[in-house]
């Protein structure tokens, strides 16, 4: 592969792009607005994260790495199309609105021997269920023709760089060919890949996402009734923790972020119907209630030193 199209350049896309780009390839970074085109052809980042801005710069330099707002075009020149756009959640459901619009691009623009990766968090079902039958009214076979991927990106902000290159990404095909080409690009920039299936790929990143959100929500139900009870949670926390099959997480003022706050919605509404994804949606309103409460306990807190009264002063109520 010598030519990559990132179609998206976000807060996972311009790394991937700059990453990329820093390993040899000649990488067209794709983006509806202009000025974040504008910002990478003159070099400069528009995204604060270590390295990058430096990388970014070296890149253009060197002629690795240019940005333009027709997609099309990019995908022709291409020999892999990484697609990082957004996956917003609307009442629950993902909206898939951009990820369409960016496989129509790539459907117009498609050529044989293609590699089409998405990155961009989706509900399981959407690589084989929703991509793979667009490309294919083009005539084209994935797998044959064509190969399609889900690799899901897992990298935190101030660490995307460092991520990119180190941090253990799951590889998922829409077949098994798909897979192993995939895997031969990636392994490119990063030695510790995972294989599997398309669809387990984008399950594993909502499990992994809904995972830490039902942690968090516990820890803060915790210090919700130990407020109630006038104990000291992160005592109890601490204390329960001494137990060696036990690791309660610390109470926090919510989650925050771009994919904790969506991803368990996106699971669960894979299957609406089924009652135990109340579990999911209950530890979602718990999470989404903590900035709430913290702002009321902080304000409590203030109304009883204005009347001179010392109060209970949990830690809680100042930690949250």
């Amino acid at each position: 592969m010598h030519t990559i199209a990132v179609i998206g350049l976000g807060y996972i896309g311009l790394p991937t792009a700059v990453v990329f780009a820093q390993k040899g390839y000649r990488v067209i970074g794709v983006d509806i607005d202009a000025k974040k085109v504008e910002a990478v052809n003159a070099g400069r980042s528009y995204i604060r994260e270590p390295y990058l801005n430096e990388m970014l710069r070296d890149s253009v330099a060197r002629g690795l790495l240019s940005a333009t707002t027709d997609a099309v075009a990019a995908v022709r020149q291409s020999d892999a199309v990484i697609i990082a756009v957004p996956t917003p959640v609307k009442n629950g459901v993902a909206d898939l609105t951009y990820l369409r619009e960016a496989l129509d691009a790539v459907r117009k623009g498609i050529h044989r021997d293609l590699l089409i990766v998405i990155e961009s968090t989706i509900p399981p079902g959407t690589t084989v269920g929703i991509a793979k039958p667009m490309l294919e009214e083009t005539g084209m076979k994935v797998g044959q023709d064509i190969y399609l991927a889900h690799v899901p990106e897992r990298i935190a902000p101030g660490k995307a760089v460092e991520e990119l290159l180190n941090a253990p990404r799951v590889v998922g095909g829409a077949d098994p060919r798909s897979t192993e080409k995939a895997i031969q690009l990636y392994s490119k920039v990063n030695p510790h890949l995972q294989p599997t299936d398309a669809t387990t790929a984008e399950f594993v990143k909502l499990a992994e996402n809904t995972y830490r959100d039902l942690n968090i929500a516990l820890a803060n139900l915790l210090a919700l009734m130990a407020e109630k009870l006038g104990i000291d949670v992160y005592e109890a926390i601490r204390l329960a923790n001494t137990h060696p099959h036990v690791n309660i997480h610390m109470p926090r003022a919510g989650v925050g972020g771009p994919c904790l706050t969506k991803d368990p919605y996106m699971l669960a509404s894979t299957a609406p119907d089924f009652w135990g994804t109340e579990l999911i949606r209950s530890a979602r309103r718990i999470n989404d209630y903590m900035p709430t409460h913290s702002k009321h306990r902080r304000e409590g807190a203030g109304r009883c030193r204005s009347l001179g009264h010392r109060g209970k002063d949990r830690r809680v109520g100042r930690r949250l």
